[in-house]
């Protein structure tokens, strides 16, 4: 509801604007325009705001973006030629300083000159000082006026939206009592009119050709003609006698507002003033509808008439004037309607209706002006160059994020979260596991291990071999989550499904998060699909901000080396990693009361099985303040694995779950091995942070593998099993 009453607001804004422009055009032009491109107009600007879609073809920060460039390089050239001028000046000063030093006169000239420019200069910068502070005041309450509106956004937005609704039940059930009450008292008084009348009223509607039976009544509690009734229309007269004439101008123009629909117009000005009961020039464009609605049907009955026709239509609109104490119904069209001023503004126009100009072609130009007004938007689009004001608007959903904790409860055992990204590339409902991560949070040892797995790697499901990604993709994430509990010997307690769509929102939840591309990375993601809009394939080689799509397009890539030259699966999964990294120091960098609602508004965006709110909350306690140590790590490890099998399911990796050093790290297990000084080292697996400029050595293993243990282990495989080397088989899977 929040964003259909922002775009309720923005409308009223933007509509009203251009009412207001509309209302002093027909204030002060005095010209005779006809009054029907006034009253198309208003049925536009109506129907545009009973659809509160920002449609964004216009988009204001865009706008005033590019107001600003144009104005800098408007500004650049005047003042890099008024230094060029200075320059020059102090050149030549300079010079005359030089060539005529016995010249004592030009000597006290330039001095003087010079004194007066450093007079100027301090002059300037002293009131450069005081606007400084001035702006650094304002800029400090802007700052703390967003951040208390960011805080209780949401809040805010309900209380404005509950307000609203409120206001529209009270709008719309006063209109419908009061014609409720009218109605039922015209029905209860009103009775046929005498013969004469309705033999006048079939002789309009031969002559009008509406083939339509409309009842004509008279009734003592009204005071002009009108005509009622949105599904049944009849035509109600004063309780007073007609002359025949008389009646066939009221019949003529009340059967013109009946063929132009004028009660549905009504009615669609009335919904229109109920929604925005708020905005007074949305009530003000209603009183000039209706009466536009009167001028227009004059207009159509003298058009092409005779002097004479017109002086008698306009004396029985000033007998009904002097006959009555007008009171106006509502859905109900008046054969007078208004006060004396707009009687006698009818009046003008029907003996001037010679001499009016169309306007046609003006006030089309407003209805294209109301048009694009209406999808201009007010709020900066998602791009990589604004997100960074993103990440803090969700404000806070609870009292606790005032505080910096976010839970009460400590977690007390290892909990495991599998968390998977979808490939909906076709937008089918069978989309494979791009992405698979393991989230596990060791409260004993204080870690948080992520943990990826290649999507080409092998397991058993459902006593199938299939690769990780087709598992998913065949049997759905309850099966494959048994699988991987099987393959693993975790038990996992909850699981996270994220399509393309919902990563994007969420990167873009945070404001984006920063990510380093090489040279390839960048000119690939530039030159292909993989980020959706081509308006953000403009990537740069180094550490960015990049948005959801931008991240999108990077977690894709395959076919180009990491930057840890790792390519195909293991790129991937290295990029996986990566942004799970950005992603935490993003979060970690942001205020601390905005956590809360940056984890609900994550958590509403993505599918989850078997994980509420308050684990969340336990997770985000854990990483962000308890200072758990962040790990991430790969799938198989580096030469543990064979690789490029080939059959029907195509590529695919071999691997030991059972003797993974990295899964007997996650449950806890100490591994050892030895170094080459025998001297026993933990194991330690896990790919480069994209922070890290060169790579660690840690007791002579390099990402986790022991070099020297490695050449030891080949050299005793192949004098032992020699049968196996030469059989293919990868002997680094033998390293148990």
């Amino acid at each position: 509801m929040t964003e259909i009453v922002q775009n309720i607001i923005a409308l009223s804004l933007q509509i009203g604007a251009l009412i207001g422009i509309v209302l002093l055009l027909g204030h002060f032009v005095k010209k005779p325009y006809i009054a029907v491109g006034r009253y198309f107009l208003w049925l536009a600007l109506a129907l545009r705001l009973l659809v509160p879609l920002n449609l964004e073809w216009v988009n204001i920060e865009e706008l005033k973006q590019g107001m600003q460039n144009f104005w800098v390089s408007e500004k650049e050239e005047p003042i890099i030629e008024k230094v060029s001028q200075d320059d020059n000046t102090h050149n030549k000063a300079k010079t005359v300083q030089e060539t005529h030093k016995e010249d004592n006169s030009l000597d006290i000239q330039s001095a003087k000159k010079v004194e007066r420019r450093k007079k100027v200069q301090k002059s300037e910068k002293r009131s450069d000082q005081i606007i400084g502070r001035q702006q650094s005041e304002i800029s400090d309450f802007m700052l703390h006026t967003k951040e208390w509106y960011q805080i209780y956004r949401n809040e805010i937005w309900t209380i404005i939206g509950i307000l609203w609704l409120i206001g529209i039940v009270g709008m719309v059930g006063y209109e419908v009592i009061i014609y409720q009450s009218v109605y039922k008292s015209i029905r209860r008084w009103r009775r046929p009119a005498p013969k004469d009348y309705q033999q006048q009223f079939e002789f309009v509607c031969q002559e009008m050709h509406i083939s339509k039976r409309i009842p004509v009544y008279q009734c003592s509690k009204i005071a002009s003609p009108m005509i009622m009734g949105l599904y049944r229309p009849f035509i109600i007269l004063p309780e007073r006698e007609y002359q025949k004439e008389s009646l066939y101008y009221i019949y003529k123009h009340e059967l013109t507002h009946f063929s132009h629909g004028d009660l549905y117009y009504k009615l669609i000005q009335t919904m229109v003033r109920c929604i925005y009961w708020f905005h007074p020039l949305v009530h003000a464009m209603y009183q000039q509808a209706a009466f536009d609605v009167e001028l227009v049907c004059d207009e159509k009955v003298t058009r092409n008439q005779s002097e004479t026709f017109c002086r008698e239509y306009s004396f029985v609109l000033l007998d009904t004037l002097t006959a009555q104490n007008q009171r106006t119904f509502p859905l109900s069209t008046c054969f007078f309607n208004g006060g004396k001023e707009q009687m006698k503004e009818r009046f003008r126009r029907i003996m001037g209706q010679n001499k009016k100009k169309y306007g046609l072609g003006l006030f089309g130009l407003l209805i294209i002006c109301a048009v694009i007004l209406g999808n201009v938007s007010l709020h900066p689009k998602k791009d990589a160059d604004v997100l960074k004001t993103q990440a803090a608007q969700a404000g806070t959903s609870s009292s606790k994020g005032k505080e910096t904790k976010l839970s009460d409860k400590e977690l007390t055992k290892t909990k495991n979260i599998l968390v998977v990204g979808q490939e909906d590339i076709s937008n089918s409902k069978i989309n494979r596991a791009d992405m698979n991560l393991l989230v596990t949070l060791n409260p004993q040892e204080k870690k948080c291990y992520v943990t990826e797995f290649a999507r080409d790697l092998a397991i058993t499901c459902e006593g199938k071999y299939l690769k990780v990604s087709n598992a998913y993709a065949k049997y759905g994430m309850d099966t494959f989550k048994k699988a991987m509990e099987e393959e693993t010997g975790l038990t996992i307690d909850s699981t996270i499904e994220v399509n393309f769509q919902q990563f994007e929102n969420v990167i873009d939840s945070v404001g984006g998060i920063q990510i380093n591309l090489t040279k390839k990375e960048a000119g690939y993601l530039n030159r292909t699909n993989y980020i959706r809009e081509e308006k953000y394939r403009n990537v740069k080689e180094g550490t960015q901000l990049l948005n959801g799509q931008q991240v999108l397009g990077y977690a894709r890539i395959r076919k180009v080396e990491s930057g840890n030259g790792q390519r195909d699966a293991f790129g991937r999964g290295e990029r996986a990693l990566n942004i799970v990294s950005a992603m935490l120091q993003r979060i970690k960098k942001m205020d601390s009361k905005n956590w809360v609602s940056v984890a609900s508004n994550m958590y509403d965006m993505v599918n989850t099985s078997q994980l509420d709110m308050e684990m969340v909350y336990q997770i985000m306690q854990a990483v962000l303040i308890d200072g758990y140590t962040f790990e991430t790590q790969q799938i198989p490890e580096a030469d543990a694995y064979i690789p490029e099998q080939r059959d029907d399911m195509g590529s695919y990796l071999l691997y030991d779950f059972s003797s993974s050093k990295t899964l007997q790290k996650i449950k806890g297990i100490k591994v050892k091995s030895e170094n080459e000084d025998g001297q026993e080292v933990a194991f330690s697996a896990g790919v480069l942070d994209e922070t890290q400029e060169e790579v660690e050595l840690v007791n002579g293993e390099v990402a986790g593998v022991n070099l020297r243990e490695s050449e030891i282990m080949d050299e005793k495989i192949e004098e032992e099993e020699p049968e196996l080397v030469s059989a293919g088989v990868n002997i680094s899977i033998l390293k148990e």
